[in-house]
Formats: structure tokens, C-alpha cells, sequence
């Protein structure tokens, strides 16, 4: 508990240094959790309606949480939604989103900020989306009775709270009232752990991914036109290095969208330079030339090119962070990404289907997309990446079956 503590008030005083040197989600970061107490405050509550909390770490775990969030907005149109992040790119993009009620910084876990958000918004359940647990946030729900749900979670036997020194946290998991997890090993290590209260449901993102009302974008449309079209979708540097070795060495005729996860200036002239020769466009320059490379500079068309695409390189494999492959599938196009994404068992899932492929440098990026290329080979293999997202919907029928019975 004492290191717990301590290693909050480390990483808070970790992010203001880096919020001296200019970093971007850092200072948002601090600057938003400033803002919290007056915001939270100023909310006004009406309880006489169900009010329904999420929490999600970032914008991944918010698009987990998001059919269930519909769900029960459905089932109960009355009810209000308040969704925490702890992320800055998830709270900046969905702090105005007209679905949820409330949208918020989780404040800090301590046993003060956690009665006073508890109390102030008497949520009627809590959902906290895969991860991202904390500890007084837990026992105050805890403490008043309300309900308090884990959704599509995710575990894995070397995480810190099945070991010696987490035990103490563990006797705050076993007091959730229902984990709904992802897969069957996650239900067996809860179980050694002599948590019982597990249904596997699957992931519910399987039931967020749809190819229908993307919104149109006409630049990336003159881009792409009749094109065979490569997207790298939330690229990390590695995935940016390794297809700038090869690029020139594919079909002249091949374009490719660079959608990168950090769309900060600086990093956005790293991929200039690295595609220099190619003289490439910015998405945010509003016209098309004939370069073969465009580098989306902006958020919020990354779904509507996957849609327009051939071929996805997803970005974060090579950190064991990887971003939704789930996206391009749904849209029939072939997933490659980084080799190491253990934590991430859709990408184990998508290589069964025959969808997905995975490669630790250039030349097997380069042999893999030599291989899907000739004779447009990406579009029956992205039937597989369909049929994969159809098989594993419903995840979310069945949890509202369980929490609403």
C-alpha cells in the first residue's frame, strides 16, 4: 500500500517534468486534472435517473466501452452516462461527444478523491473497461454497495497483484462483483486466484467495429480513387523506419496513408524527412498532388481511410502496445503488425483466421506485401479479416443479459 501511494505521487511529479520540457500529454494531463474539482462541482446530477459510470483508460478502452454504453441507453433511455478517462487522447476526443452525459479526468486515487467523486455522483453501477484499476476508487464502491463491474478484462498470471507483494490489492478485486472476461485463460488465472465471480463474454470491441456510416472524407477519396492503397494506421516510428526502407522497392503504382499515433509537428517532420523522396503531402494542406505518400497531420478520418484502403499496417506491435486491428479487419482489409503483442490475443486470433501477419523487419514486411500484391490477393484474404469480426460478435448481448436479470 505505501509503495502504491508512493508511486502515484512519483509518477505525478514525473509528468510535470516532462510538462517543463514541452510535453504535449503531459501538460494536458496536469492541466486538466487542475480544472477537475470545479468541473466535477459545477456538474449537476439528477438522481433520480440510473446513472451508469465508465471508466476507461484511453480511447481504446472507451471504444470497448462503447456498445455496452448504447446498450443500456437503449434498454434505458433515461439513464445518464459519465465516462473517466485517465488519458488525455481519450478525454480530448470525447469530451463533447453528445452520447455521454459526463465526461471527466479521473482524479488522482487517493482515498479522499475517490469519496468525493463517489459521493458526488452516486453512480447506480460502475464499469471499468479491461484495466486500469485503482484501488480507493474500488473500496469506495465498495463501501456503498454499488455494483461494480469489470468488462471485457484481460489477464495475464505476471500481472503484479496475482504476485506476493499485490496480494493486498487482490483482496480489493475479489469484492468485484463480476468480472466479464475476453478468453478462457483469463477465467482459469481468476480462478486460481480464488476469484469465482467470472463469465466469459468475449471482447466487446468485436461488437464497436462496423464498416457502415463512416463519415466521407474527400480528400482521402482523391487520394485513393481506384488505387491499390497501403494505410499504416496509428504507426509508432519503428513501422514508419521499416516501410521507408522498402517503399521504394514495391509497385510504382502503390500509394500509402501514413495515419501515425503522434501527430505532434515534430514527429510529423520525422516522417517527411524519412519519405523525402517521395515528396509527400500533408493531409491538414488541403489538395492532392501526385505524390504517393500522404501523411494524415489530424485525427478523426483514420476509420474512413481504412475503408478506402487495401492493405493496414498497424502500428504499436513492436512494443506490445498494439493498436485495433479490429478496424481494418471489419473493413476486409489484410493486418500486419509488429511481432511482440502478446498482451494482445486478437493478434494471435487474426493470424489463425488467415488475416493478420506479423513480421519483425523490413524484408518480411516486404515479403508479406509482395506475396498479398500480385493479382489484388489482399481482397480474398480480407474476407477472412470479415468473417473473423463476424464470429466473434455478441459479447455485449450477454453481458446485459447478466447485469440487467
Amino acid at each position: 500500500m505505501v509503495l502504491y501511494k508512493i508511486g502515484l505521487v512519483v509518477y505525478t511529479v514525473g509528468l510535470r517534468v516532462f510538462a517543463l520540457f514541452g510535453h504535449v500529454k503531459a501538460k494536458l494531463w496536469l492541466n486538466g486534472r487542475k480544472q477537475q474539482k470545479a468541473i466535477i462541482q459545477s456538474s449537476i446530477v439528477n438522481h433520480q435517473s440510473p446513472l451508469y459510470w465508465f471508466h476507461c483508460a484511453s480511447l481504446g478502452e472507451y471504444e470497448q466501452g462503447k456498445p455496452l454504453i448504447k446498450a443500456l441507453k437503449q434498454k434505458e433511455p433515461n439513464c445518464k452516462i459519465l465516462v473517466t478517462f485517465f488519458s488525455p487522447s481519450g478525454y480530448e476526443q470525447k469530451k463533447n461527444d453528445a452520447l455521454l452525459d459526463y465526461v471527466l479526468y479521473l482524479p488522482i486515487d487517493s482515498k479522499k478523491n475517490a469519496h468525493e467523486f463517489v459521493d458526488k455522483f452516486r453512480p447506480t453501477k460502475a464499469f471499468f473497461i479491461k484495466y486500469d484499476f485503482w484501488f480507493f476508487y474500488f473500496k469506495e464502491l465498495q463501501k456503498r454497495n454499488i455494483p461494480l463491474y469489470v468488462v471485457s478484462g484481460l489477464f495475464r498470471e505476471n500481472q503484479w497483484f496475482f504476485s506476493w507483494y499485490g496480494k493486498w490489492f487482490l483482496k480489493v478485486l475479489k469484492n468485484v462483483t463480476h468480472f466479464f472476461v475476453q478468453d478462457e485463460k483469463s477465467k482459469q488465472i481468476l480462478f486460481k486466484n480464488d476469484i469465482k465471480n467470472v463469465t466469459v463474454t468475449g471482447d466487446t470491441r468485436f461488437d464497436n467495429v462496423t464498416s457502415d456510416e463512416l463519415k466521407s472524407n474527400p480528400l482521402i477519396d482523391d487520394f485513393c480513387k481506384n488505387n491499390e492503397v497501403i494505410i499504416m494506421g496509428s504507426s509508432w516510428q519503428k513501422e514508419e523506419e521499416l516501410m521507408s526502407e522498402i517503399f521504394s522497392e514495391l509497385p510504382p503504382n502503390i500509394k500509402l496513408i501514413i495515419v501515425p499515433h503522434d501527430v505532434s509537428k515534430n514527429h510529423i517532420q520525422e516522417i517527411e524527412q524519412k519519405f523525402s523522396s517521395f515528396n509527400p503531402i500533408k493531409f491538414s494542406e488541403g489538395k492532392i498532388n501526385d505524390s504517393r505518400v500522404l501523411i494524415v497531420d489530424a485525427i478523426g478520418v483514420l476509420k474512413y481511410a481504412y475503408s478506402q484502403s487495401s492493405i493496414a499496417v498497424v502500428g504499436g506491435g513492436f512494443k506490445n502496445a498494439l493498436h485495433n486491428i479490429l478496424e481494418p479487419a471489419v473493413c476486409g482489409l489484410p493486418v500486419l503488425y509488429g511481432n511482440n503483442f502478446s498482451k494482445y490475443p486478437e493478434g494471435k486470433l487474426l493470424i489463425n483466421a488467415g488475416a493478420g501477419f506479423a513480421f519483425e523487419n523490413a524484408m518480411q514486411l516486404k515479403n508479406i506485401l509482395a506475396d498479398l500484391l500480385p493479382d489484388k490477393k489482399y481482397k480474398s484474404v480480407g474476407k477472412n479479416s470479415q468473417r473473423f469480426v463476424e464470429m466473434n460478435k455478441g459479447a455485449t448481448e450477454k453481458i446485459v443479459q447478466l447485469i440487467t436479470n
